[in-house]
């Protein structure tokens, strides 16, 4: 059985962003915290406030910070639905 739910396809930090779209798939969600206002990770000003933190630590936390901006971005189906159709979603 094939998942016919449109899935959302998110490049972060200037990731190519060239893959092949289904016809159903919206078009891609491109995020970079440094230079995109709605993704306010502001990871610069929390590693100073921390002192040193080991890089894989900086990577997961990078990773947490995008999933749920994507998360936030994506549409769970319209605003006035009391049971959203589109709760369930693919990330790619």
């Amino acid at each position: 059985m094939t998942d016919r739910r449109p899935r959302q396809i998110v490049f972060c930090n200037g990731a190519d962003n060239h893959v092949h779209r289904g016809e159903r798939d919206p078009e891609p969600l491109v995020l970079d915290y440094l230079t995109d206002s709605r993704v306010r990770v502001r990871l610069p000003d929390f590693v100073r406030s921390m002192g040193t933190l080991p890089p894989r630590v900086l990577d997961l936390i990078e990773i947490a910070a995008y999933v749920f901006c994507a998360d936030r971005l994506t549409s769970r189906g319209p605003p006035d639905s009391l049971v959203y159709d589109s709760w369930s979603r693919q990330f790619h």
